[in-house]
């Protein structure tokens, strides 16, 4: 995922309405009961969403840093939204450095934990979409590595009012498969995933297209 432009058009603004509105909502319960002086975005991508929870903390934090595996994105956030108390660096969250163990007040992560691909990690993901209680497994989950003062909600968001070239750009600018497929193939590789999305029509006759998503926010505390 380095097409930081493709990445701010298609993809950041739909993303980032939906994180403020979690922020708004549920960031307070975490202050109320927090001394929160540093923090952390894991998969902080070109910045947009580390900025804006430093918004939220900056009047409790001296530190804000985002990390994400990849340097485009982190040269780009660095150059955009970097400064004294925020700043960004490259790094795989399946390989955290020492220097940030038990370093940070608050964690965050949006839309990150689905890129994990190391297969030793992912077999213990549950397949939370054939759960009965998807709340209650992830909690279970939660409670047995070790955290506490746990909320954990499930919201359904939609995402819509696509045309069909936002969709392709958003497939062009998250697909990590895009670029290992031959040239000549790669536009049919983009409208196969389009045709796939849902779509309905306006009463002008215009179609839209849209995402669905099963979303959860989980929020918990744990001591080191």
């Amino acid at each position: 995922m380095n097409k930081v432009g493709l990445f701010l058009k298609h993809v950041a603004p739909y993303q980032l309405q939906y994180n403020i509105n979690v922020l708004k909502n549920y960031f307070p319960l975490i202050r109320d009961r927090h001394n929160v002086k540093s923090a952390l975005d894991v998969g902080c991508g070109p910045g947009d969403l580390t900025s804006a929870i430093f918004q939220f903390v900056e009047q409790d934090i001296n530190e804000m840093i985002g990390i994400d595996i990849s340097p485009v994105m982190v040269d780009w956030a660095n150059k955009a939204y970097g400064g004294v108390r925020i700043y960004f660096s490259k790094v795989d969250v399946q390989t955290i450095p020492k220097d940030f163990e038990n370093r940070f007040d608050c964690i965050f992560s949006f839309w990150t934990l689905h890129w994990i691909t190391d297969q030793s990690v992912n077999m213990h993901q549950a397949p939370f979409q054939k759960s009965a209680n998807p709340q209650r497994e992830l909690v279970e989950i939660l409670e047995h590595v070790g955290f506490k003062d746990i909320s954990c909600n499930v919201e359904t968001v939609r995402f819509g009012n696509y045309t069909e070239n936002d969709i392709a750009g958003f497939f062009f600018a998250l697909s990590p498969y895009y670029d290992y497929i031959p040239i000549n193939l790669r536009m049919e590789f983009i409208r196969d995933h389009v045709h796939l999305v849902d779509t309905e029509q306006d009463a002008s006759g215009q179609r839209h297209y849209y995402f669905d998503h099963t979303m959860f926010v989980v929020h918990g505390c744990k001591k080191p």
